[in-house]
């Protein structure tokens, strides 16, 4: 990620609580936190707002490196305003509304939370969203940089306002990308020794294929899962098109046993999900 005019630097406080160079964050004197209303600590562990400072990426680009949790903890937003309408627009998407009335803090810093939601909302939302940002980059789950642009082309149907409201069917396929992601998550930590097939977005496509495999099959073991997922990606998601894989599937979920799994596996595997 480089800088430009009116480039601000969007970090998640909770993220980043691990790295010292947050404290540095914390204590650039232009810094904004969103969360400042809501108390000391909520101030520390919610969005920070700076503006952009190429070191400064240099530095964040060279930490993900080490660390992959710390891309998804930071991104820039492009824009042509100055930050504090970038703050005021960034304080309206704190909530996201759903239709029983209740809201639910959207924790857009995380460039994995953000990229859930992007992806379900309509054109009318998404240009809502951006507001004065005209370029916002962000990592997705599968730590792909991706950015989210305004539409140069505005719609004839009235823009939909913020607070955000997401429909019910918007809704599932938000929580069913959440679920999906901590799956992809939790099996890219398990103790596995064969190395995974394919680029990290294919891995995230194969475990989502995994994710409606075991939802169809009422499967909810963790250890299922995560083996089954370990599989799929160390055989490039070949087994998800055997039979007996399936039929293993079943079996484990009802004895806990995940060994009749880990056996679609290349014959040198003894890993399992831990």
């Amino acid at each position: 990620m480089s800088i430009s005019a009116y480039s601000y630097l969007l970090f998640d406080g909770a993220l980043l609580h691990d790295i010292a160079l947050r404290d540095r964050i914390l204590e650039a004197p232009d810094i904004r936190l969103l969360y400042e209303d809501e108390g000391p600590q909520a101030a520390r562990v919610g969005p920070l707002l700076l503006p952009a400072c190429q070191s400064v990426v240099q530095l964040m680009n060279q930490l993900s490196a080490g660390n992959p949790d710390v891309m998804f903890g930071y991104g820039v937003l492009r824009g042509s305003v100055p930050m504090e309408q970038v703050l005021q627009h960034l304080q309206q998407l704190r909530f996201i509304h759903a239709g029983s009335g209740k809201r639910y803090h959207f924790r857009f810093a995380d460039g994995r939370a953000f990229s859930n939601v992007w992806l379900t909302l309509s054109s009318e939302q998404r240009r809502a969203v951006l507001g004065p940002v005209q370029a916002w980059h962000h990592h997705d789950m599968a730590g792909r940089e991706c950015c989210a642009r305004q539409d140069p082309v505005r719609s004839a149907r009235s823009c939909d306002s913020l607070p955000l409201h997401l429909q019910p069917e918007q809704w599932h396929r938000m929580l069913k990308a959440t679920r999906v992601g901590e799956l992809f998550l939790a099996a890219s930590r398990a103790n596995h020794r064969i190395p995974a097939q394919g680029t990290s977005g294919q891995r995230l496509d194969w475990a989502a294929q995994v994710h409606e495999r075991l939802q169809r099959l009422q499967v909810h073991d963790v250890a299922v899962k995560i083996s089954a997922v370990l599989v799929v990606w160390q055989t490039a998601a070949q087994v998800l098109h055997d039979d007996r894989f399936e039929a293993a599937l079943r079996q484990a979920s009802r004895s806990g046993d995940v060994s009749g799994i880990l056996a679609f596996g290349p014959a040198s595997s003894t890993q399992g999900a831990s």
